[in-house]
């Protein structure tokens, strides 16, 4: 959940849609896994790859960490994840 969040967090602070659908690039179907609210604002978005599961949760994760690094580059970010303790296996992987 801390993910899904920094990435509405991100759309809805983004100077433009345009500029946030940019800054997703290649990344957007797999990012949409994690926030399927992507799809309703960018219905352009294409359908992931199919993938086995250990393969796809690496895609995704590589995915995050190369959007988080693109938004980096224009823009300084500061990303607090509260309550990390309660956090899920997979966010705690991520």
């Amino acid at each position: 959940m801390p993910f899904v969040e920094i990435l509405e967090s991100g759309l809805s602070h983004a100077s433009s849609l345009d500029d946030f659908r940019r800054q997703m690039g290649d990344n957007a179907a797999e990012l949409a896994q994690l926030a399927p609210s992507l799809r309703r604002v960018f219905p352009d978005i294409p359908q992931p790859m199919e993938l086995p599961p250990a393969q796809k949760r690496r895609y995704i994760f590589q995915s995050v960490t190369d959007g988080l690094a693109h938004a980096a580059r224009s823009r300084s970010y500061v990303l607090l994840v509260e309550d990390l303790h309660w956090a899920d296996e997979s966010t705690l992987a991520l």
